[in-house]
C-alpha cells in the first residue's frame, strides 16, 4: 500500500478479521477529508446515571447565580466560583469548568417512587401494569436518527452497568414498542462489551463463543499490530497524529490488560461471581474505558453507564447503613451520602478527562467538546426530598458545539415555593430533554408523538408554564445563539 493510499479500511480491519478502529489522523487523510473533519465531527450523547439524588446542600455552589439574564433566569460563570465548584463537585472539575454547564431549578411533573425512566424519558411509567416507561428515551430517539448516523454503525447505542442486568433500576434507556416502550438490555461483563466492540467479525456467535475467542493468547491489538506499524511508519504522519495514535493504542492495551487481570480471580471467587471483579471501582473504570474507546473509535455515538442499582459503599467513610436506607434519612446520613456523591463525581470526572483528548487537530476541539456528557440523577436528594423531583441536580459537559458551557444557570422562580419541602419551584425538567434533543440537531417533528408538544409526561401542571410553545422550546439561554 502506497503512502498516498492509506485507507480507512486498513484502520478498521486487521489480520484474522479482527476489527479495531483508530482515531482520525488528519495528516494521512486527503485534504478534502481534513476539511470535512473540521465541520462534520459527529455529535455524541453519553449519560452517567446514579440513584437517590445528591445531597441537596452540597451539590450547588455556595455562591449564587446572581446575574439576571432573563425573566427568572440567573447565571454565574463557573470560572468566578473560587476553588471547588461545590462540596460534591471537587478539585477534578476545576480544569474542566469552561466545559461544564451546571443547571438548577428544573422540576419533574410526575409523582415518583424509584426507576430510571424519568431521567431520559421524562415519565414515571405505570407500576400497576409493570410498564417501566410510557415512551422511548431521548438516547434511543437519537440512536435511530439519520442525523446521528448517516450510515450503519457498529452499535447504535451502548449500555453498560456494573450491577445486575435484571434489576429494573439499572434500566434508563427505553426503545419504542407498539404498546409504549421497553427497556434496552444492559451489558454487565466488561469482557462481553469489549468483544462486541472490538472482537472482530462476530456475527452469529453466542456470548460464550465470543468470550472463548477473547481468551486466546493473542489480544485484539496484537492481531492487527502489523497494520498499526505500517501507519506509524508513514513519513506523512505528523508528530501530533503520532502522539494521538500512540496514546490511543496504549489506551486500548491498558483496557485489554485491565479486563484480563480480572479473569484470574473468577474461578477462585464465590460461585455467584460470573466474570465480574468484586472491586466496584475497578468495574466502573473498565466501563468508562470501554465507553471512551467506543466513542474515540466511532463505533457508537450514544451510550449510557448506569449505577442505578442499590448497594453498600462500605469502603467509603461514614456509611451507617445501606445506600437506599441512608437516602431515606436526614442529617444523620448526610456525611455518608456526601461521600458517595463525591465518589460518583470522581468517576464522572474520570469519564470527562478521558474524553477531553484532542479529536480535531485543526480546531483543537476534543472528543468531549464534540459530545454531550450528562450526569443524570434519579431524583433530587435524601430526607424530605427523597422520592421528589424538585430542583433536580443536573450537570452537563462538553456541549457538542451547541450548548453554552462554563456557566451555572438557575431557573428557580422566587415566590413559587413548594409548601411541603420549602424548595423554590422553577421550570419543567422535560425541557432539558427537549434542549438536548435540539442540541443534537433534531427538530420537534422528529421526536414529538401523537401531536403532543414537548417530550415525556406533564401530569401535574399547576404552578408551571406548560403552554405548547414553552414545552416545544429548549430552555432559554442554554443553547448558543
Amino acid at each position: 500500500m502506497s503512502k498516498t493510499q492509506i485507507s480507512r479500511r486498513m484502520f478498521l480491519k486487521g489480520v484474522g478479521g479482527a476489527t479495531v478502529a483508530i482515531p482520525f489522523l488528519p495528516s494521512l487523510a486527503p485534504t478534502a477529508a481534513v476539511a470535512q473533519s473540521v465541520t462534520l465531527k459527529p455529535k455524541r450523547l453519553i449519560t452517567f446515571y446514579t440513584p437517590y439524588g445528591s445531597v441537596y446542600s452540597q451539590w450547588n455552589p455556595s455562591v449564587p447565580a446572581s446575574n439576571l439574564i432573563g425573566p427568572d433566569i440567573r447565571e454565574r460563570t463557573l470560572a468566578s466560583v473560587a476553588g471547588d465548584i461545590s462540596g460534591i463537585l471537587g478539585a477534578r472539575f476545576t480544569a474542566l469548568k469552561e466545559k461544564l454547564l451546571l443547571v438548577r431549578g428544573l422540576d419533574g411533573l410526575v409523582l415518583f417512587d424509584h426507576g430510571g425512566a424519568f431521567g431520559l424519558a421524562g415519565n414515571k411509567g405505570n407500576e400497576d401494569l409493570k410498564i417501566l416507561s410510557l415512551n422511548q428515551s431521548i438516547d434511543q430517539i437519537l440512536a435511530k436518527s439519520p442525523k446521528i448516523y448517516a450510515t450503519e454503525p457498529k452499535l447504535r447505542s451502548l449500555h453498560l452497568t456494573p450491577g445486575s442486568t435484571t434489576d429494573s433500576r439499572n434500566f434508563i434507556s427505553f426503545a419504542k414498542t407498539p404498546t409504549g416502550a421497553a427497556p434496552v438490555p444492559v451489558i454487565q461483563d466488561p469482557r462481553i462489551a469489549f468483544e462486541k466492540l472490538f472482537g472482530g467479525l462476530d456475527a452469529g456467535l453466542t456470548d460464550a463463543q465470543k468470550l472463548a475467542r477473547r481468551n486466546r493468547n493473542l489480544g485484539v491489538i496484537d492481531r492487527v499490530l502489523a497494520s498499526y506499524n505500517q501507519v506509524m511508519g508513514s513519513s506523512r504522519l505528523s508528530s501530533l497524529d503520532k502522539q494521538r495514535l500512540e496514546s490511543h493504542v496504549q489506551m486500548i492495551r491498558d483496557l485489554e490488560k485491565s479486563i484480563q487481570e480480572t479473569e484470574g480471580g473468577i474461578c477462585a471467587g464465590p460461585a455467584n461471581i460470573t466474570g465480574m471483579t468484586t472491586d466496584f471501582s475497578r468495574m466502573v473504570t473498565q466501563h468508562i474505558d470501554i465507553m471512551v474507546a467506543a466513542i474515540r473509535c466511532d463505533l457508537t455515538r450514544i451510550g449510557t453507564i448506569s449505577l442505578g442499582e442499590s448497594r453498600t459503599y462500605n469502603w467509603l467513610p461514614n456509611q451507617i447503613s445501606h445506600h437506599h436506607s441512608m437516602s431515606h434519612s436526614d442529617e444523620p446520613a448526610a456525611a455518608g451520602l456526601t461521600a458517595i456523591n463525591q465518589w460518583w463525581a470522581n468517576k464522572f470526572a474520570e469519564l470527562l478527562e478521558k474524553l477531553n483528548v484532542v479529536e480535531d487537530a485543526t480546531t483543537g476541539r476534543t472528543y468531549l467538546d464534540n459530545s454531550i456528557a450528562y450526569w443524570c440523577n434519579e431524583q433530587t436528594s435524601h430526607g424530605i426530598l427523597n422520592h421528589r423531583l424538585l430542583d433536580m441536580p443536573v450537570l452537563l459537559a462538553g456541549g457538542a458545539g451547541t450548548l453554552a458551557t462554563g456557566r451555572y444557570v438557575d431557573y428557580r422562580r422566587p415566590g413559587n415555593v413548594d409548601q411541603y419541602s420549602g424548595v423554590i419551584r422553577g421550570r419543567v425538567y422535560n425541557s432539558l430533554l427537549v434542549t438536548i434533543l435540539q442540541a443534537m440537531g433534531l427538530a420537534p417533528a422528529e421526536y414529538e408523538e401523537n401531536g403532543v408538544a414537548g417530550f415525556g409526561e406533564y401530569r401535574y401542571r399547576t404552578n408551571y408554564d406548560t403552554a405548547d410553545a414553552t414545552m416545544r422550546s429548549p430552555l432559554p439561554s442554554l443553547l448558543k445563539s
